[in-house]
């Protein structure tokens, strides 16, 4: 899996997602984004236009970098999911449980708003 962090002025912090979060890349998660995370510091968008597929290890490690955010009093917001993808969040109902938008656009609409 391909992690690409780009700050974007001081906004937010964009993470791009590629390839596959499953088991052995999962733990990337854990070690590279929550230091993004803080009360001080910019929300996180997670582009996941890039991510092919997704197991529950790798939804766990977004369920505890969302959560983390939560406690921070900071918020993550993913977007672009691919079809695999969001029937994955669907089927556990975790589309109502993150903060998901259909493109970049709309995930930056959501900065600041409602966390869920």
């Amino acid at each position: 899996m391909e992690i690409t962090i780009e700050q974007q002025d001081g906004k937010y912090t964009l993470v791009r997602l590629k390839g596959e979060l499953r088991r052995e890349a999962s733990r990337r998660i854990e070690e590279e984004l929550h230091p993004l995370i803080g009360a001080d510091a910019p929300p996180v968008v997670v582009d996941l236009a890039g991510l092919e597929a997704i197991d529950s290890t790798g939804l766990s490690q977004l369920i505890g970098l969302a959560t983390h955010a939560r406690m921070s009093r900071s918020q993550v917001v993913l977007f672009g999911p691919t079809p695999f993808v969001a029937g994955v969040f669907e089927v556990t109902h975790l589309d109502k449980w993150f903060d998901i938008a259909e493109d970049l656009p709309g995930a930056e609409a959501q900065l600041g708003g409602p966390q869920k």
